[in-house]
C-alpha cells in the first residue's frame, strides 16, 4: 500500500510540473466527465464545438416531472437571442445562435444537482422549488463516446434539504451501502427502507415539500469504487436503528 501511495504521488510531482495539462486528482478519476458545447450561428450557419470538463451536471427542473425528463431538457437544443446573443468569429459581431450540450463522456459517479433555487427578481432574492421530482433507483444515460456509448447507473446517494429557502435549512443525507439505506443526520444514523426516498421527491404542497432531493449521486454498475472503510460508523444495529 504504501509503495502505492508513493508511485500516486510520484506521479502527481510529475504532472505538476508538466504546465501544458492540469493536475488531475482521485476526485477527477471518480467524477469527471466530458461534455461537448456545439453552438451554431443562424446567421452564417457556422457551427462551433468546444469540450468541457464537468465533475457535476446541473439540470432545471420543472413541477411534477422525472429525473430523464431533467436530464433530456438539459441535452435540448436553445436558441440564443437578446442579451444572450452569441459572438460569431466568422461573422465578426453578436448573433443569434442555436446552442446544443452533449454527453461526450460519462463519469464513474455521476453527480445532479438539481436546480431548486431560482433567482426571482419581482422579489430580489432566490425562491425555492419545492417542485415534485422523481428519481429513480437505475438511470440509463447516453453520450457520444464509441467506447462506451452508454452507461447503467445505480442511485447511490441523495442529498436533502430540508426548509422553506436559501438561507435556512439543514441538510441530511441518504446513502446504500451494501444494499441497505442509511441516513445521516448530524451524528445519527439509522437504517430506513428504500421506499423513504419517495418521501424526498418534492411537492408543491407547502407542508409536504420541506424535504427535497438536492444532489443526486449515481455508481456506474460497471464501475467498483473503493470506499476507505475507516472512514464509515460502525455498523449500526438494526434492532435500535431501524424505522
Amino acid at each position: 500500500a504504501e509503495y502505492l501511495v508513493e508511485q500516486k504521488k510520484q506521479s502527481l510531482d510529475k504532472t505538476a510540473l508538466d504546465t501544458s495539462r492540469p493536475v488531475t486528482t482521485w476526485v477527477h478519476d471518480i467524477f469527471q466527465g466530458l461534455l461537448e458545447n456545439e453552438t451554431r450561428c443562424l446567421c452564417c450557419e457556422t457551427i462551433t464545438r468546444r469540450e468541457e470538463p464537468f465533475l457535476d451536471l446541473s439540470v432545471d427542473i420543472d413541477e411534477n416531472t422525472s429525473l430523464t425528463a431533467c436530464v433530456r431538457k438539459f441535452s435540448s437544443r436553445e436558441v440564443l437571442r437578446g442579451g444572450e446573443k452569441y459572438f460569431c468569429d466568422h461573422c465578426g459581431c453578436l448573433q443569434e445562435a442555436e446552442r446544443r450540450l452533449t454527453l461526450r463522456r460519462l463519469p464513474p459517479l455521476l453527480c445532479l444537482h438539481l436546480k431548486r433555487f431560482k433567482f426571482v427578481e419581482q422579489l430580489g432574492r432566490y425562491a425555492r422549488l419545492p417542485y415534485r421530482v422523481v428519481f429513480p433507483m437505475e438511470l440509463r444515460l447516453m453520450c457520444t463516446d464509441p467506447l462506451r456509448p452508454q452507461r447503467l447507473y445505480q442511485l447511490l446517494a441523495v442529498v436533502v434539504h430540508i426548509g422553506a429557502n436559501l438561507s435556512h435549512g439543514h441538510y441530511v443525507c441518504c446513502i446504500c451501502s451494501h444494499q441497505t439505506w442509511f441516513l445521516f443526520d448530524d451524528h445519527n444514523v439509522r437504517v430506513i427502507e428504500p421506499e423513504v426516498l419517495e418521501s424526498f421527491y418534492g411537492s408543491s404542497d407547502e407542508s409536504e415539500g420541506l424535504r427535497c432531493g438536492y444532489l443526486l449521486f449515481y455508481k456506474a454498475v460497471d464501475e467498483d469504487i473503493c470506499v476507505d472503510q475507516s472512514v464509515l460508523p460502525p455498523s449500526p444495529d438494526p434492532s435500535h436503528t431501524a424505522l
